[in-house]
């Protein structure tokens, strides 16, 4: 399995976030097919002068124009100093940069690039903001599909340009942000991760068992188990040919956490045999018997659990539950085959075997408070579940990916810097169809695209929107010799043709129109910037703009909006969807194995209970804290009901186990398993919410929510283990026992004197 990790892909794009049949991908795959990519890197340049138009910035802002066409996979290099300006001279039209050379310009020539570059449309608040403070650079990228790695070299590339003209030019400050950029950051994210997180959890898992068993070795068998889960997990996956991205790096130490518990389960039983006086060995037969089922269980519901996560439109989060599931499958397996054997030949130090009787006794005073305060703890604990179940209507939804990285992270500041002083990442790209070829030189037509984007950038949440009717208003009025009175649609449309014709012809390659006007020139494109939105205020934005354009534009105009910000924007509603078809499949599939392992269909409905209030809680209070919830969440509750059955099917197996099999009246059945798993609930739940918070230490906010909510529903699942449960339990089951605790107790200390004399005899 572990030969498996030469195959490992990491897929970096944020493509890998979408189904290859998603309808928004396909959509802005035929939009970029039909003008061009636009992947992009994004350079902000502020000067230490806070003058863009300063003969030292402009000519950092030339160094960048003129790096980023060596840029890997470049098409388009645009800035302030390379944008092609029409300007008039005698009866010719002149096309050129506006800032040809910055060291050789004179005073007024920079005057005046500053005038024109602070009202051109397609400049202000795009590459240069409106105060003149802050300008930028967008590198447009070819970025290949289905190669993962290729951001890697144009990264490191950009980033050695942003330091040699830093160094050129002391004082500029150079930030980089863009669509490959960020594509780039998901792969440190999660290598940082790695080096940390994974580290972190493989010292608690150690030094919990540690603590817990006293052993060195046992330890060393439990680490040994842990580990081939966890590469077992992503080896298996690595043969399928699954690639992995940014959602699915907790894998890992998801695996690790959840193969502890299997361990511990039978080592803590072992060594409370041995305790009792049975052969090393014997111990070994005899928890394996009385774990096999639970352990069985508690593996199978998991896996339940985190496959049920596969109906879900996000590969990625599919890919985390098929990896964890492989990976708890896995350990199941090496816990009742090899954990055994090994621990069979480890030597045991005989003073592991003294009881820990404090442990035992406070658990059966648990017992007895529960006992004595059954019905206030049984109606507490649902009236404060419903309670605190108020706030998952109070949960904000957002799926904006540059959310996802910490503000620790330099992406993260680059890109909230650009977004705040220039542009944004965020576009939505409009078709505005003309009906007819050339019909982009129709004046009606370039009449209403300029209205429409005069009004959307009207809009509070908009910081940017141009098109090709900006050129034929700058055309026009450069055809009039520069009137000011002409900046307006040319009348005629075999004039427009005209413009449109010469002004094509006069731009140098890699600055064409392709990105603005398709090919038989019968729609032109429209990027709308917004600002950073949370998703539903996205979807918000793209219904008022649908209902202006139904109101003021030909139908043939209307379009919809494209793009990863609306791919991603759209996520949202399919999560929802997707929550409320996975999460009662998992419910229903746990539900019925518990029925069939339980032999009882009475308890396996009762169990439903006690394994939703967690989650109801721990929603709740995610709520009621307003922290966002990202896509990464919509398999959590499917998770959630795998991983709390845990402690579940733990206390009810041993309180079936005294009540079938010892006779034990309910409230005696209580006590007993209080007192014979009481321990490891709390230890194993220990091990998982830890494990679950070691994920808080990523850089990745998803990771951060994932691993918070999980290990708030651990911690509220232990608690309703231990005090609701008993007391659904003695609600639902009034049958009488025919033996006492007392007698169970008396039972097992005859028969250890008996063994003892028999091995005394031999």
């Amino acid at each position: 399995m572990a030969a498996g990790l030469q195959h490992y892909v990491f897929n970096e794009s944020y493509r890998e976030f979408f189904a290859e049949d998603n309808p928004e991908l396909a959509a802005y795959d035929r939009v970029q097919n039909t003008f061009s990519k636009n992947d992009s890197v994004y350079f902000t340049v502020t000067p230490p002068g806070g003058d863009v138009f300063s003969r030292d910035s402009l000519e950092a802002i030339a160094m960048l124009t003129e790096g980023g066409w060596s840029l890997p996979f470049a098409l388009r290099v645009d800035s302030i100093t390379n944008f092609q300006h029409t300007r008039a001279s005698e009866d010719d039209i002149l096309v050129g940069p506006l800032v040809e050379d910055p060291a050789s310009a004179t005073d007024d020539e920079l005057a005046a690039a500053r005038e024109i570059a602070l009202n051109e449309p397609f400049l202000r608040d795009r590459l240069v903001n409106r105060a003149g403070t802050v300008a930028g650079v967008n590198v447009t990228i070819y970025l290949p599909e289905k190669e993962p790695g290729e951001a890697i070299p144009i990264v490191m590339k950009a980033r050695e340009l942003r330091d040699q003209v830093e160094a050129a030019y002391p004082g500029v400050e150079i930030g980089l942000t863009g669509i490959v950029p960020l594509n780039h950051a998901f792969l440190e994210a999660t290598f940082h991760d790695a080096r940390t997180i994974v580290p972190v959890m493989a010292l608690l898992i150690l030094g919990t068992i540690f603590w817990l068993l006293r052993s060195s070795l046992l330890m060393l068998a439990t680490a040994i188990v842990v580990s081939i889960a966890a590469i077992g997990g992503i080896g298996t996956i690595s043969w399928a040919g699954i690639s992995l991205s940014g959602p699915a790096s907790p894998a890992p130490v998801m695996i690790m956490t959840l193969a502890v518990a299997d361990c511990v389960h039978i080592l803590v039983s072992m060594l409370y045999f041995m305790r009792q006086g049975h052969t090393q060995k014997a111990a070994i037969v005899e928890s394996l018997r009385i774990n096999f089922t639970p352990v069985f269980l508690t593996s199978l519901t998991t896996c339940i659990g985190f496959l049920s996560m596969n109906i879900n439109s996000v590969p990625p989060i599919a890919a985390l539950g098929n990896i964890t599931a492989t990976g708890v499958a896995i350990a199941y397996i090496y816990a009742i085959t090899f954990l055994p054997a090994l621990v069979a030949i480890l030597p045991i130090r005989k003073n592991l075997l003294s009881e820990d009787r404090s442990t035992r006794a406070a658990m059966l005073r648990l017992a007895e408070w529960v006992l004595q305060w059954r019905r206030p703890i049984f109606w507490c604990s649902i009236v404060l579940s419903l309670v605190m179940g108020l706030g998952t209507f109070l949960i904000p939804i957002n799926n904006q990916f540059v959310d996802w990285f910490d503000h620790t992270i330099p992406i993260r500041q680059d890109t909230d810097y650009a977004m705040e002083q220039l542009s944004g990442i965020y576009q939505l790209t409009y078709v505005l169809e003309s009906g007819q070829p050339d019909g982009a030189a129709d004046p009606e037509y370039l009449a209403n695209l300029d209205k429409f984007c005069e009004w959307v950038v009207t809009l509070p949440e908009v910081n940017h929107a141009s098109s090709v009717a900006d050129i034929m208003k700058r055309l026009n009025r450069s055809f009039h010799n520069d009137d000011p009175a002409f900046y307006k649609i040319p009348e005629s449309r075999e004039l427009a043709a005209q413009y449109l014709l010469v002004y094509e012809i006069s731009l140098p390659q890699g600055l064409d129109l392709t990105t603005q006007i398709n090919l038989d020139k019968s729609a032109t494109r429209v990027d709308v910037t917004v600002r950073n939105l949370r998703s539903e205020d996205i979807l918000r934005v793209m219904d008022e703009i649908t209902a202006w354009q139904q109101d003021n534009l030909p139908e043939v105009m209307r379009s919809n909006a494209y793009g990863p910000a609306v791919m991603f924007a759209h996520i949202s509603t399919k999560m929802m969807a997707n929550l409320w078809m996975s999460s009662p499949l998992a419910l229903l599939l746990v539900s019925l194995t518990l029925v069939f392992a339980l032999r009882s269909l009475k308890l396996g409905v009762l169990s439903i209970v006690p394994n939703l209030m967690p989650l109801l809680m721990a929603f709740g209070m995610w709520g009621l804290l307003r922290w966002d919830m990202n896509f990464s969440m919509s398999g959590i509750v499917a998770m959630g009901l795998g991983i709390v059955v845990d402690d579940t099917v733990h206390f009810m197996s041993k309180y079936l186990r005294a009540r079938r099999h010892q006779g034990l009246g309910p409230e005696d059945a209580v006590r007993y398993a209080f007192g014979s798993v009481g321990k490891a609930m709390w230890v194993t739940s220990f091990v998982l919410a830890s494990g679950f918070l070691v994920n808080t230490l990523s850089s990745f906010q998803f990771t951060f929510n994932m691993g918070f909510m999980t290990a708030m529903v651990i911690v509220f699942a232990l608690a309703g283990d231990l005090l609701f449960l008993p007391t659904l339990m003695l609600a639902a089951d009034k049958g009488e026992g025919t033996r006492t605790l007392a007698d169970v107790d008396r039972e097992e200390q005859n028969l250890l004197e008996q063994e003892e004399e028999l091995v005394s005899d031999v």
